[in-house]
């Protein structure tokens, strides 16, 4: 993303950024079947939780991008910039918060999640 900045070559702004999404998108990889390796019973309310706040930036990101560029009159400063520091800041994130370790969300004894106890009732009110 660098490259993109502070090339004055077009053609070395596109590539650059074409690489930067396209290494970008091999954290992607392992999204949807990483929720069915977890629970299989309970993956799809888990895809739903995580997908949620993943789409919050694409709203928020548009306008933001607007104002920061009617207030700096620079594409660098408005969209890549703010890239930039949210990929490093989220990669932090990641890296000191994050765990690799097996948590059973299919408990043995399988009982509903709260949730899940507040859907059934209503389900008996319809």
């Amino acid at each position: 993303m660098q490259a993109a900045c502070y090339s004055e070559d077009s053609n070395v702004t596109v590539a650059a950024i074409t690489a930067a999404l396209g290494v970008s998108s091999f954290s992607l990889a392992g999204l949807y079947c990483t929720h069915g390796d977890m629970s299989p019973q309970y993956a799809s309310i888990m895809l739903s939780i995580t997908k949620t706040p993943g789409a919050i930036p694409g709203i928020i990101g548009v306008p933001t991008v607007g104002f920061l560029f009617e207030q700096t009159q620079s594409w660098e400063l408005s969209l890549f910039a703010p890239s930039m520091l949210l990929m490093v800041v989220g990669a932090i994130i990641y890296t000191l918060g994050c765990r690799n370790e097996l948590v059973d969300f299919d408990s043995l004894d399988n009982s509903p999640f709260l949730l899940e106890k507040a859907w059934a009732r209503l389900d008996k009110d319809e």
